[in-house]
């Protein structure tokens, strides 16, 4: 099963690599794409395209292998978790493969002013002489997607949470965590990326310094900047 197939890149693969058949599930019409490459590579026979949410589709068999990228740009990211519990209660063989089996989640305080600009402005200075301090609040409490070379880091690293996709059971966590300034200069919010584990020995990671992936990394803005030594 390609799970969150998208287009189906994973599910012509997998064919490619000698799957006897493939499930790719995808809500998006992005998976009518896929159903075209399948035909242009010979392989409309082996894959079957439900354009629905996995936890709507009822299987037939259960899957020697699942694989899914769906965690957006943090594992934690809305269904995510929910989807991975479900799809090990209902659509994989007991002992099949889940790819991945690991992710964990890091975090270190960022200096990252022109990040935080972003944040600041046109909330607390514009040109038009109104007062937008109401709507900076709110904006301050939110969190966006961002690309934060390792020269940012302004503290070492500590880990969130470690997510084992084959055992998972909760959808949410909270931890506390203790950052050590590594160097002089400012704190302009906490930055979460994560490292995953496909399979064992077989990896890669969104940190800062990695080489950019699609999902950058979450950055978590401090309402008022703080320097640090």
């Amino acid at each position: 099963i390609d799970l969150g197939a998208g287009p189906g890149l994973f599910a012509l693969l997998a064919c490619r690599y000698g799957a006897g058949s493939v499930v790719a599930i995808e809500p998006d019409p992005s998976i009518e794409v896929g159903r075209q490459m399948a035909r242009d590579n010979g392989f409309a026979d082996r894959i079957t395209f439900v354009r629905d949410l996995s936890t709507n589709w009822q299987p037939d068999r259960l899957a020697d292998v699942v694989i899914s990228d769906i965690r957006g740009v943090m594992p934690l990211f809305e269904h995510h978790v929910a989807t991975i519990k479900d799809v090990r209660a209902r659509l994989l063989k007991p002992g099949g493969v889940q790819i991945p089996g690991v992710d964990r989640v890091f975090a270190a305080l960022i200096d990252a002013p022109k990040t935080y600009e972003g944040y600041r402005k046109p909330w607390l200075e514009n040109d038009y002489g109104v007062d937008l301090t109401a709507a900076w609040r709110y904006r301050m409490h939110d969190w966006g997607r961002s690309y934060q070379p390792a020269e940012a880091l302004l503290s070492d690293t500590q880990e969130f949470v470690r997510l084992d996709y084959n055992t998972i059971r909760d959808d949410r966590h909270s931890a506390r965590m203790t950052f050590h300034t590594a160097r002089p200069g400012t704190a302009h919010g906490i930055l979460m990326w994560f490292e995953t584990e496909l399979a064992p020995g077989i990896g890669y990671s969104n940190a800062p310094g990695a080489p950019e992936q699609v999902y950058g990394q979450g950055f978590f803005p401090l309402e008022q900047p703080v320097t640090l030594a």
